[in-house]
């Protein structure tokens, strides 16, 4: 089974960023693709505790009632091509539930050791550092996650990859992407000899910033996936720094945000939580399509997330977070009852 591909970077509370929410100018506009906000989302990268069998599933997902699912391509990724989900299989999920649309789990920052592109002799010893042969475009692991390793997301062969299991993911018959580790970026932002976060960094090999960089990258994507499928669904996971820029607005759907009000087992320094919300309201605020997934573990803890929520008028999936579940929807304050 896939396992998740989630990376949670460091968040900053440099005030500079969204000073007085300037950079979005007076007429902030969402996505230009007429999306609307789906009526309830399920998020799953592992299938194990869903059924005993790849049927068992399929049947569960279908009947979920969830509108949005964002799911692992793959039902068992250790076998090749006949592991990923068919068009077919797909096909019956989506006409389960009206309106619904399925979303492809992709990882843009990161590279995982167990996806098709993946060739073993770059990590032969499975120290988590790349071996001499290894692509330029390879760094080492993820120290969070196991078999994940960063990259320099800007170079041409590293894009190359995702943009082939793009194709894959539409021609399987999803309806959208799920981009994960948009906010890769923060990775080059850290200074390590002078030990301070350089919010907009150039990266000396582009001559760009390193936000720009990921900025360029979502809109490629963006127009390989209406190219493939001109109604496709881009929804960005975190990186809610580039909301700032008109073309990385332009070029998404959705935005995803973990880990607003807690990490799991403990809430978040109220200054960080102002900071990342100073950079989604404006987007939410001119109809932009937010959702929130909180991995909250107590009872109290969730019930701290889902007044915040409320008070943020921001839709909230409390979920596990190896991804294995189906979890908790809840719709923003007034919209109704808790989905299924």
């Amino acid at each position: 089974m896939a396992v998740n591909g989630i990376c949670h970077l460091r968040r900053r509370l440099s005030g500079g960023l969204f000073a007085s929410l300037g950079l979005f100018g007076a007429g902030v506009m969402a996505s230009s693709n007429a999306v609307a906000p789906p009526a309830g989302v399920a998020y799953v990268l592992q299938y194990e505790k869903l059924g005993r069998s790849r049927e068992e599933v399929r049947q569960r997902l279908a009947s979920c009632g969830r509108e949005w699912l964002v799911l692992e391509p793959a039902v068992d990724s250790g076998a090749g091509a006949a592991g990923r989900w068919s068009h077919g299989e797909l096909d019956a999920i989506r006409a389960a539930y009206p309106g619904r649309r399925l979303l492809s789990y992709l990882s843009i920052g990161e590279a995982e050791d167990y996806r098709d592109y993946w060739v073993r002799a770059w990590d032969a010893r499975r120290d988590g550092q790349p071996d001499p042969g290894a692509p330029r475009w390879l760094l080492p692991q993820n120290p969070e996650w196991k078999g994940n390793y960063r990259v320099r997301y800007w170079s041409p062969e590293w894009q190359a990859l995702v943009l082939a299991e793009l194709d894959r993911c539409f021609e399987a018959g999803f309806d959208g992407l799920y981009l994960d580790l948009v906010d890769a970026f923060e990775n080059f932002e850290y200074d390590a000899s002078r030990r301070e976060w350089i919010e907009h960094r150039t990266n000396p090999e582009t001559g760009r910033t390193y936000r720009r960089d990921m900025v360029d990258w979502v809109r490629r994507i963006a127009q390989r996936a209406r190219e493939r499928r001109p109604a496709a669904i881009l929804v960005a996971q975190n990186g809610e720094a580039l909301l700032a820029d008109p073309d990385f607005r332009e070029a998404i759907d959705a935005v995803a945000i973990e880990d607003l009000w807690s990490n799991g087992h403990r809430r978040h320094n109220p200054n960080e939580v102002a900071h990342r919300l100073a950079g989604v309201r404006p987007w939410r605020d001119a109809e932009g399509i937010v959702f929130v997934i909180e991995y909250a573990m107590r009872a109290d803890l969730r019930a701290v997330v889902l007044e915040a929520a409320r008070r943020e008028r921001l839709p909230v999936l409390l979920t596990d977070r190896e991804l294995r579940t189906l979890g908790e929807w809840h719709p923003p304050a007034g919209t109704g009852r808790r989905g299924p």
